[in-house]
């Protein structure tokens, strides 16, 4: 990849699982092991009420216990938005308890021209299919939280890597964020847009900003969908990745 840092100093991987991803999280942990080198840590925000188990499987990682909420889709993402708090990194790699890691990577691999990639694409390029329609909602809730016009969409694809300093300006830019999402009784945020929108607009010099339509990186893990539950055959390609090589 051209342009790509030699070295990046201080990148932490995050997770945060719950008491259903952790049949996901094992095969996710599995992955980072076989194919991510050069992070500094992983670390593991879980559910109070399964932090334990977690530990018990996860001895390479720091395990951090959370509050549990009602609304535990909300609550994961507001623990992401607070990951600065719990890695001692510059740099934060976010990926999901269902993220499954199948190409060899380190910190570099998400650096172009000295600085973290970070994906979007404009909504009026999404098209018609039903996950295109599924994104256009999230448009006027970011625009309600940051309070500008967001004509792209950010929740393009996980892992995700932020800077540490990003997170806390945006707790400081929105101070009742956490009242407000605690509020919340369904679906209604998503934290990656919330901060593509403010990377966007504040901080765009400290990331390289990509249209996918216009240089979109290689995958390099593949995002299943936890809730429909680890199936046969997602088992059996996970399995496949591990194997590999």
């Amino acid at each position: 990849m051209p342009g790509v840092l030699e070295e990046v100093v201080g990148t932490s991987i995050f997770i945060k699982t719950w008491k259903n991803g952790l049949e996901w999280l094992k095969y996710c942990l599995a992955s980072i092991r076989k194919y991510c080198s050069g992070f500094d840590e992983i670390v593991i925000a879980a559910d109070a009420g399964c932090a334990d188990e977690v530990r018990a499987f996860s001895p390479d990682a720091v395990v951090e216990p959370v509050e549990e909420w009602p609304n535990g889709y909300i609550q994961q993402q507001w623990f992401k938005l607070n990951a600065d708090k719990y890695v001692n990194s510059e740099y934060i790699l976010f990926v999901d308890s269902d993220t499954i890691f199948h190409t060899h990577v380190t910190p570099e691999t998400f650096f172009r021209d000295g600085n973290p990639v970070f994906l979007r694409t404009r909504y009026a390029d999404l098209g018609d299919s039903r996950v295109a329609r599924l994104a256009q909602k999230w448009r006027g809730i970011t625009e309600s939280y940051v309070g500008w016009d967001v004509p792209w969409e950010y929740m393009r694809r996980i892992p995700i890597i932020v800077r540490s300093s990003t997170l806390k300006e945006i707790r400081e830019m929105i101070p009742d964020l956490e009242q407000r999402l605690r509020s919340i009784d369904k679906h209604q945020f998503s934290e990656f847009n919330v901060i593509g929108a403010f990377i966007d607009k504040k901080e765009s010099d400290k990331y390289f900003m990509t249209n996918t339509l216009e240089w979109d990186p290689p995958l390099v893990a593949e995002h299943f969908w936890s809730y429909s539950g680890l199936t046969a055959e997602e088992r059996t390609r996970i399995e496949g990745y591990l194997n590999a090589g």
